[in-house]
Order: structure tokens, then sequence, then C-alpha cells
């Protein structure tokens, strides 16, 4: 009998030790984190400062996860697997707008949903963010799932889904550079109504009853008494009338862009 006890006090040791171990590997396998990839795009930004804006205070704090671009706007931001799990907003501020070859004075933000592995931050990701933020506000007139926000900033802007999520440099390159002319016209807007917090105009956007007859640039000129000037401007401009510009892989999205920042006071 001593035997047997003695063997299943071993074999049930050996279990414990089992058990300890594959806790451990769990253990270990939640310190592994994830990345996160994408552009950041005003045109393309170099050596901006990509963040996972952690306490939603709109900068990224040294203790926040970082990461900064390279010279075609690409990001890999490496996060806890803690993070992966749950909906934040990504953040992406200075750097050099490789559009124009001036610094990034702005932010940008996007929405990292849970389990996302990948997305672009734009001007118009910025909008969805902060009408997800409204959103968070439990206002009535707002979407309940971040499908359904995208899809209604989307139809807003008069741009399709995919738009929305899409490289709008890429687009403009190969496709439509109607999603480029609503983001820097967006951008402009921006600058326009709040040069040290650029982000105060996207809040103010959002806030608009997207369902009603009035346009996003109708409603912009409620509060920027200039934007018709400058949305007409950037919207309506034909590229053939732009001054040229050194010829690279992006040479439409750079005249455009270019133009754009020159409306600028």
């Amino acid at each position: 009998m001593k035997k047997i006890t003695t063997i299943s006090s071993s074999f049930t040791l050996g279990i414990i030790l089992a058990l300890s171990g594959c806790g451990g590997g769990v253990t270990a396998e939640s310190k592994e984190g994830i990345t996160i990839s994408g552009k950041a795009i005003d045109p393309y930004l170099s050596g901006s400062r990509v963040c996972l804006d952690l306490n939603e205070n709109r900068s990224c704090d040294t203790n926040e996860p970082h990461t900064t671009t390279n010279e075609i706007g690409d990001y890999a931001l490496d996060i806890a697997l803690e993070y992966h799990g749950a909906t934040h907003s990504l953040l992406v501020s200075g750097g050099i707008d490789t559009g124009t070859g001036e610094p990034f004075t702005g932010i940008l933000t996007a929405v990292k949903e849970a389990n996302q592995t990948t997305q672009h931050i734009t001007p118009l990701s910025t909008a969805v963010e902060a009408r997800h933020q409204y959103c968070l506000e439990a206002h009535d007139e707002c979407q309940d799932t971040m499908e359904e926000i995208e899809s209604a900033v989307a139809d807003y802007l008069n741009l399709t889904a995919d738009e929305i999520h899409g490289d709008i440099v890429e687009l403009a390159d190969n496709q439509s550079d109607e999603p480029l002319r609503v983001a820097l016209a967006l951008q402009i807007c921006a600058e326009h109504y709040n040069h040290t917090n650029p982000y105060r105009f996207y809040e103010k956007l959002v806030q608009h009853d997207f369902s009603g007859e009035q346009s996003w640039a109708e409603y912009v000129e409620s509060f920027i008494p200039s934007s018709p000037t400058i949305i007409t401007a950037i919207m309506g401009v034909d590229t053939n009338d732009l001054e040229e510009v050194p010829e690279t892989d992006h040479t439409n999205a750079h005249q455009i862009a270019q133009y754009a920042h020159g409306l600028l006071p």
C-alpha cells in the first residue's frame, strides 16, 4: 500500500507540475503582444509619432505604446494582448507631410476596434473616430455599432466605406482622387477652425444630424464662413492647372496636397 501511495503521490506531483507548466505557458503567452500596422496619411506622414491613446486625452503619453512612421507613412505599433481585445483610439502627430515637405502640426485619429490589426490613420478616419467618441456619450441620433458609424460618416461625406478605410493616396494615383480631396478639405478646414487644436473641428463636425438635408459642406459653412471657398477650390481644381511638382510615385496626390495647403493663411 505504501508503494502505491508513493507512486500516486509522485503521479499527482507530476500532474501538478505539468499543470503549473501549462499555467506558465498561458501567462507567458498573455505577455506577448500583437502588431497593428497601417499608414499615417495627409498625404503620407514621415517621422510622425503613432500611439495607442489609452487614456483618450488626445496626446501620446510616454507610458502608452508608441512608434514612428517611416518615410512613406508606414507604421507598425506593438501592443500588449490586454489592449488588443478592447477598442481604443490611435493617434498620430508630428513629423513631415511628404506631400508638401512641411511639418505636420495637427493630430489625426482612428478607432482600433477589438482584435483589429490594420488601420490607416487619415482625416477620414479622424471623422469616424470623433463620431464614435460622440456616440459613446449616448446621443439618441447616433448609431450603435462601428459598422453603422462608418457607414453614416461615409454617406455624410458622399464616399463609400471602402474609401473611408482606404489608402487615399493610392486611390488618388490609381482610381479616384475624391477621397483625398475630401480628406484635405476636412483637414484644411480644421486648421482654419483651430490651428492649435484642429481636432476640435472634427468634434464640431460630427455633432451635426447626419440624417438631415444639410450637407457637410453647408454645415461647416455655418461655423467657418471661409469654408465654401476652401472646399470648392479643393474639390473642383483641375490638376492640369496646378503647378508641377517633382515627379514621384504620387505626383497627382502631391499636387492636390500642395494646392490645398496653399489655402492656409
